[in-house]
């Protein structure tokens, strides 16, 4: 073989390469999908549960002095912000993501896979809006004790 058609040859085989790694890439999210959607689950869940505390918390303060009126309304807001983003991704996880399982299996979701892939952009915006959020009550709760 000439060195023409042996760095051809060489060349096509990267490129081959290369797609195959980007088609792999791709391929990823499929296989991840059930972890992905049983972690958001469960973060929603735990979620809820802290929020429905802190909702308790604010609307029995242990005393008034405690908390200032303007940090009660803030924190108000931001747990209702919470639950209104929560509400959201458990709609995500309802309607696009989760099947009815199988009368023989069960306990186990059927994931969506495709579903999944497509709305994870959306997906990954609201968990930024709670972890933000997650911040925020953090930085509030915190200057409480200063």
């Amino acid at each position: 073989m000439d060195p023409l058609s042996i760095t051809a040859s060489v060349i096509a085989i990267l490129q081959a390469g290369d797609r195959l790694t980007t088609l792999l890439g791709q391929i990823k999210p499929f296989f991840e999908a059930r972890e992905e959607i049983d972690s958001l689950f469960n973060e929603v869940s735990e979620l809820h549960l802290v929020l429905g505390n802190l909702r308790n918390t604010l609307t029995d303060p242990p005393s008034s002095e405690f908390l200032s009126t303007n940090k009660v309304d803030t924190l108000h807001r931001l747990v209702k912000d919470g639950e209104a983003t929560l509400l959201q991704l458990e709609e995500l996880l309802q309607h696009y993501f989760v099947r009815l399982p199988d009368q023989n299996v069960l306990g186990v979701r059927k994931v969506r896979r495709l579903a999944w892939v497509k709305k994870r952009g959306q997906v990954e915006k609201l968990r930024r809006r709670l972890r933000d959020l997650r911040l925020t009550i953090a930085v509030q709760l915190g200057s409480v004790n200063l």
